[in-house]
């Protein structure tokens, strides 16, 4: 499918003070306070839309909701796979499921008509029988009321089904794009007493929706404070998605999510995790070790160790960042450990003895800012497996010769503090050595 967990989207609840332009509408305590959390807690909703559409997207939203990757699922009750989830969703009532309302069709070879009569919505049909694959079609053939009957019958075919719903959202935004259809979003929501899901304060002024919830405040209607869609962007490179996803980390997210958002990003690019070390605070001295509910806090390391094997060949790179500024110990020892890699792959070259890399990096990192540095080796072979020989030791004589590739890295790991850790994949050339990691080596500054 496009989109393999469909359309996967983060819910933040977040604290007013933190965002003043997301609540500016409001002094009331944020929903995550009316619910009895604290101000300072960060609430998270990962949800999956578009449920009902396939059995791959069922499969997908199930698999994903009772493994805990999302924590609830928005249905299309018009899509032919409806009754499937329906049936599922019947029999566990604590989970949380809404409907994802569906004014439009959008697939090309996956089509739905309305729920309700087409006798009673005929602006929402298009010539073939089924939802106009855009809104703006809907606003230029139908009408609100079309709109509120279409959506009413699909909240009750969901209600009838024995679903015991949690939430409304609007499929591709119809009801929210428009103020005459968010009027009718607002009357469904008040209608069954629902909560809504609705875009972010500065989205929706920035398309005229600035007083919306305002108006949901006065009506008693729930909705999440704030709200992130999936952004990944066409053709956008590997190196800038993994550069934007470790910024967009904020204090709360645990290793064991991190590793789940990596792993499913690799998957979906056609490459398969082979390892993954996400390891954060006092756990980043921590070689290898399986994720944790170990949260990301202000003043964290952050120490990313990550493989994939793609079309039998294998990867390996490290990288570190910092949930806000360093402290100077931690922008020293980071500092160093980059000096002594960077040291160890400019002497690389045909001829040269694994051993003098492996000098060259303890020295320069010991010289660098890390005088007590000790490492038993600073890197190694990689391709087929994911250690190759020869690797670079101290004893290793073995002279470098061109098209051998290598991992090179000096990681530091002090326990009770953390650990820093930058590591590249290199090539041996006729004439020296090409990094084949194009991300950037600093020390990433997140949060």
């Amino acid at each position: 499918m496009r989109r393999f967990f469909l359309t996967l989207l983060i819910a933040a609840l977040v604290v007013s003070a933190r965002w003043p332009n997301a609540v500016a509408f409001s002094a009331a305590p944020s929903l995550a306070e009316r619910l009895g959390f604290k101000a300072t807690d960060k609430i998270l909703i990962i949800n999956v839309d578009d449920v009902g559409n396939s059995h791959a997207a069922n499969a997908a939203a199930i698999d994903a909701m009772e493994n805990g990757l999302a924590t609830s699922a928005t249905i299309i009750v018009p899509g032919p796979w409806f009754p499937e989830i329906a049936a599922y969703a019947k029999t566990r009532p604590n989970s949380d499921f809404g409907v994802h309302l569906a004014h439009t069709s959008e697939w090309k070879t996956l089509k739905w008509g309305p729920v309700a009569s087409k006798t009673e919505v005929p602006g929402l049909v298009d010539p073939q029988g089924y939802l106009w694959p855009d809104i703006m079609s809907v606003y230029k053939n139908s009408t609100p009321q079309q709109a509120y009957i279409e959506a009413r019958a699909q909240i009750k075919k969901a209600l009838d089904a024995g679903i015991d719903l949690t939430h409304l959202d609007s499929h591709m935004g119809t009801l929210q794009y428009n103020e005459e259809y968010f009027q009718i979003y607002r009357r469904l929501a008040k209608e069954f007493s629902l909560p809504l899901r609705m875009g972010s304060q500065d989205l929706l002024a920035a398309q005229g929706g600035g007083h919306q919830r305002g108006q949901l405040d006065s009506d008693g209607t729930i909705y999440p404070d704030f709200l992130i869609h999936g952004d990944r962007k066409s053709g956008e490179p590997i190196r800038d998605y993994w550069k934007r996803s470790i910024s967009a980390l904020k204090p709360g997210v645990t290793e064991r999510e991190a590793v789940e958002v990596y792993e499913l990003e690799i998957v979906r690019r056609g490459a398969q995790p082979f390892f993954t070390v996400i390891t954060i605070g006092e756990r980043a001295s921590l070689a290898d070790v399986y994720p944790s509910d170990r949260a990301v806090q202000p003043g964290d390391l952050i120490r990313f160790d990550l493989g994939c094997l793609y079309k039998t060949y294998r990867s390996d790179i490290s990288r570190t960042a910092v949930c806000g500024a360093p402290t100077d110990k931690q922008a020293r020892y980071y500092g160093a450990v980059l000096a002594g890699e960077k040291a160890a792959i400019a002497a690389m070259k045909p001829g040269v003895p694994a051993s003098r890399i492996f000098e060259i990096g303890v020295r320069v990192t010991r010289e660098s800012g890390l005088p007590h540095y000790e490492r038993t080796h600073v890197g190694h072979g990689i391709g087929l497996e994911p250690y190759d020989p020869p690797t670079l030791n101290a004893s290793m004589e073995t002279p470098l010769e061109p098209g051998m590739v290598f991992c090179v890295e000096t990681p530091y790991y002090e326990h009770g503090w953390g650990g820093v850790q930058v590591e590249d994949a290199v090539e041996i050339t006729a004439s020296g050595v090409r990094r084949m990691t194009r991300s950037s080596q600093d020390l990433q500054i997140i949060g």
